[in-house]
């Protein structure tokens, strides 16, 4: 069985004490594909609750798996910051065209299995959803030798699969997280 915990530094301090949060997730889902559950190694990830700024966006208050897609410039931000964007950010936008939104997150569909909780909404009325997102910064390595001897025990653990089309949505956001141009590399081509 496997415990992940999420540890989280309040106030780093070199060389001094500092406090730390611990986690425990209640759901977490494995990134590694199945086929790939070899060489003692998983890489998994814990599910956490959406943030209520999603639904101050209608694109993806409507479907919040539509974070999960490639989106047109003006999607991908609420109106009110779209609206702050001065004609020339719009046009730089507009001109790069389709892009992901909130490229380090990936949104799961809502499902029974899931606990259902309720979101905060600012101004409005607070909404009941089981969506669950993970967070591509949020992955754990776990390294187990005899890992290969328990391929089928984990696969037997499966609650949920993604269907065909969201595992390649995953694959798509995922592989467009870790292959982007880093912010540094992108001021020095300027």
């Amino acid at each position: 069985f496997i415990f992940l915990t999420s540890p989280s530094i309040k106030e780093p301090k070199m060389f001094k004490k500092c406090s730390l949060n611990i986690e425990i997730p209640k759901y977490c889902v494995l990134i590694t594909p199945c086929c790939s559950i070899h060489d003692r190694i998983l890489t998994i990830c814990p599910l956490k609750k959406v943030r209520n700024s999603f639904f101050g966006n209608p694109y993806f208050k409507e479907n919040l798996t539509n974070i999960n897609r490639l989106m047109e410039p003006k999607n991908a931000l609420s109106p009110y910051w779209w609206g702050k964007l001065t004609q020339g950010q719009k046009e730089n936008k507009l001109r790069v065209g389709m892009t992901f939104a909130l490229l380090e997150l990936f949104i799961y569909e809502k499902s029974s299995f899931f606990d259902e909780y309720e979101v905060n909404i600012k101004n409005e009325e607070n909404i009941k959803t089981s969506y669950y997102m993970i967070d591509f910064r949020d992955t754990y390595k776990v390294d187990c030798l005899k890992l290969s001897n328990f391929k089928e025990e984990l696969i037997n653990l499966k609650h949920l699969q993604l269907s065909k089309e969201t595992r390649s949505e995953l694959r798509n956001k995922i592989s467009d997280y870790y292959f982007r141009v880093p912010e540094e590399d992108q001021i020095l081509e300027d």
